[in-house]
């Protein structure tokens, strides 16, 4: 168990905890589940997993998220100038469940964006975009994706 003085990515168990995660989001797509999450771990670092593009649309990055030879699809990116994820030493956080199409995305971004984005104006356009569908799962409908 990690206890609450001690940061997420100074643990050997943090990379299981995100696994577990993961795996049970993507089996059950649920704000709770993020926001508990969220709740316990503001921000954290792959350590020896990572993130990988999968796919790029204009501002949309599709990340998988990669450890131990297995890999789990259904992250996203919203914004296109960073690709944050490739340093290991990046704090990431979870933002928002994303619904494009009948896929579920968890929203990837660095924890202090300021470092990676110097303008936001361009992001902020985009997010507004964004037109909610249920209670904090949103849907982006201005382009599809095959």
């Amino acid at each position: 168990m990690i206890s609450g003085n001690t940061q997420p990515e100074e643990t050997n168990q943090f990379p299981e905890i995100l696994r577990s995660f993961v795996q049970e989001f993507q089996k059950h797509p649920s704000e709770s589940t993020v926001q508990s999450f969220r709740t316990k771990y503001p921000s954290f670092k792959t350590g020896n997993c990572n993130f990988e593009e999968s796919e790029r649309f204009e501002k949309v990055v599709y990340l998988s998220y990669k450890c131990k030879e297995k890999q789990w699809p259904g992250f996203i990116y919203l914004g296109g100038g960073s690709e944050f994820w490739k340093d290991p030493a990046a704090e990431i956080s979870f933002g928002e469940i994303l619904k494009i199409g009948k896929k579920v995305f968890l929203e990837v971004k660095p924890f202090h964006e300021d470092g990676f984005e110097k303008n936001h104006s361009e992001e902020i356009a985009f997010r507004q975009k964004l037109i909610p569908i249920q209670k904090n799962i949103r849907t982006i409908t201005d382009f599809s994706i095959s």
